[in-house]
Formats: structure tokens, sequence, C-alpha cells
């Protein structure tokens, strides 16, 4: 549900945090310069990447990637948080109403993004009250009442399921 983004630090350097540095030895960092070097070099470029296959040649997070994550709109943070995710090559990902606060046209975005990531294999977990957005993103719903796991299934079936349409569709 947050951004979970580094609003100090630049957009760039926001992604390269969010790399998988297992196979780092500390002792690289004094005595393998040229190493650490190609490696940055890489992940930049995985970056780079990342962006241009979520948002196109040219996007906005390219574009400013010096720039200082907290310049970015509170949506353009949450798509950049979105991107940090791929850095680490997860496949998996859990969401926290992903769409909250989001103007339309950013909750498009968001949308697209997750259709993207789908694609690629990456399994999301969506908690999302966004119905509109559950819709057309999800394959699989679970609907909590009372903290419980009340009924789930199968988009198609959730969709015409009773219960549903009256506790939380129509309510």
């Amino acid at each position: 549900q947050n951004r979970l983004v580094f609003s100090n630090m630049s957009i760039m350097d926001n992604m390269l945090v969010c790399a998988s540095h297992q196979s780092l030895n500390p002792w690289h960092i004094l005595f393998k310069r040229k190493k650490i070097s190609r490696m940055d070099s890489e992940l930049r470029l995985k970056a780079i990447n990342i962006w241009e296959e979520l948002l196109g040649p040219n996007n906005f997070l390219q574009e400013k990637q010096s720039d200082s994550a907290g310049t970015l709109s509170y949506g353009q943070q949450r798509i950049l948080a979105l991107c940090c995710l791929l850095m680490d090559s997860s496949n998996l990902v859990l969401l926290d109403e992903p769409t909250s606060g989001l103007s339309p046209n950013m909750v498009r975005q968001i949308s697209q993004i997750i259709k993207k990531l789908k694609s690629k294999g990456v399994t999301l977990f969506v908690i999302e009250h966004n119905w509109e957005f559950v819709k057309e993103n999800a394959d699989y719903i679970f609907y909590l009442a009372n903290g419980e796991i009340s009924i789930s299934g199968l988009k198609k079936d959730m969709l015409e399921n009773e219960l549903l349409k009256k506790d939380y569709i129509n309510a």
C-alpha cells in the first residue's frame, strides 16, 4: 500500500538498491573494482530494460533517472516500486491495494503493468477494493468477509456468485 521508494535517492539508485547482491563478496568492493563496475553497468542496463519493457521506450523513469524519486508523483512512485520488484527477478509478488488513491489514468497504467508482469510468468497476489480493477486483472478471486475467506474461485465463476453480488458488488 506504500510506495516503498527511497525518496531522497535517484530513480536509478532506487532500482539498483533493489537488485539482489547475494553473490557479491564484500572483499570485491575493495579489491575487484572492475568486477563491481561491470556489475553496476549490467544492473543499470537491466533497470533500463525493465522500464522499456513495462513502460515503453523513452518513458518518464528513463528520462528522469538521475532525479530524486521524491520528485515523482504518487502514482509514478507506485510504478517505480513495481519496476523495482523486477530487479531481483521476483516471480511472486504481493501487492496491497496498488490502485488506492490513484487517478483513473494511473490505474490504467498499473493495470497494463500487471498484465505485462503476468505475461512474464510473475504470479501476483493482490489485495484490492477496486472492483473494476479486480475484474480486469484477476484470474482467481478470494472474497474475504469478517477476516476469513468467505468464497473463492475462478473469476468467471465469482462474477456470477450471488453472495459476492449481494455483499460486495451491489452493496
